[in-house]
């Protein structure tokens, strides 16, 4: 059965186009800049002065009408379960502790 070069294109676009939007998408979180100082008017200098803060920020932007603000951006960083302790083999057996990273 010979299939249609067209045909195969179709299918092999919808599946593409499919895959692409069953990403996840990630959570962005926002931070004021602790380091940039007075009126924010340019997201370029906004961004080049979050970068510098080594905090993870990727991006940085000006937010508000009245009184802008540089606003740093990042991926949100995810919560991992605190990891429990095993008891050792002459300890009594009673609660774990629960140790945090």
């Amino acid at each position: 059965m010979a299939f249609n070069k067209k045909v195969v294109f179709v299918i092999f676009s919808l599946a593409l186009l499919i895959m692409a939007h069953c990403t996840v998408a990630v959570r962005m979180c926002k931070s004021r800049s602790k380091t940039f100082h007075g009126r924010c008017v340019s997201d370029k200098n906004c961004a080049s002065t979050c970068h510098t803060e080594n905090q993870g920020f990727g991006a940085g932007h000006c937010v508000g009408t009245f009184k802008p603000r540089c606003m740093c951006i990042k991926p949100c960083e995810t919560m991992t379960p605190p990891a429990v302790a095993q008891p050792s083999s002459s300890a009594k057996i009673g609660k774990a502790k629960v140790l945090y990273n």
